[in-house]
């Protein structure tokens, strides 16, 4: 933003990106116009044990991905119906979900893995946040559905969207809903500007 001379912006953070989302909000709060947080959470997943995050992150560092693949295959913690259908039904999904995990790195998804994992509880942080702000989460993403509905309830004047028939990428697993919910709160958002000016 500072390269580009962007003072202020809108900021969307979806799943790890919207742990890091917060803590712009928190730590820069006078550049954020407006948030939004997709199928994330203000600290600590539930049902994530830290041991098992941990038990990745080595792996990944010792035995390389092929062998992070074989584990996170056999506990798919985020793989929901709408998310198969996507791959089945989608042209091109699944090669767009392998050239992603050909990109990563064992070392950056050890070190994403131990920040998940260990990442402090800023909920109560979030009440200061004073600018519109969307909590978007799918549908079947369980893991991220009572941490959304947390972090809308401690966001004065924010608004939970759940989006039907999506799990953890709403985006791609229902893009009309999703589309419209972000259309609709943008629009909000540059209507209350106007409204300010």
């Amino acid at each position: 933003a500072d390269a580009i001379g962007l003072a202020r912006f809108t900021l969307l953070g979806h799943s790890m990106g919207g742990m890091l989302t917060r803590g712009i909000a928190l730590d820069a709060p006078d550049r954020i116009a407006a948030l939004i947080f997709m199928d994330t959470c203000a600290g600590p997943i539930p049902g994530f044990d830290a041991e098992i995050m941990e038990l990745g992150a080595t792996i990944a560092l010792t035995e390389g991905k092929d062998a992070l693949k074989a584990a996170l295959d056999m506990a798919a913690p985020l793989e929901t119906a709408a998310y198969k259908r996507v791959l089945a039904e989608r042209p091109g999904y699944q090669e767009f979900c392998d050239r992603k995990w050909e990109m990563l790195s064992e070392v950056m998804w050890a070190s994403l893995a131990r920040e998940i994992g260990y990442q402090s509880d800023d909920l109560a942080e979030l009440a200061a946040v004073s600018v519109p702000s969307l909590v978007i989460v799918g549908e079947l993403d369980s893991p991220f559905r009572a941490p959304s509905a947390s972090i809308a309830a401690t966001i004065p004047n924010s608004e939970l969207v759940v989006i039907p028939d999506a799990g953890h990428s709403p985006q791609f697993e229902n893009p009309p809903a999703w589309d419209a919910t972000m259309d609709a709160f943008l629009m909000r958002c540059r209507t209350a500007k106007k409204g300010v000016q």
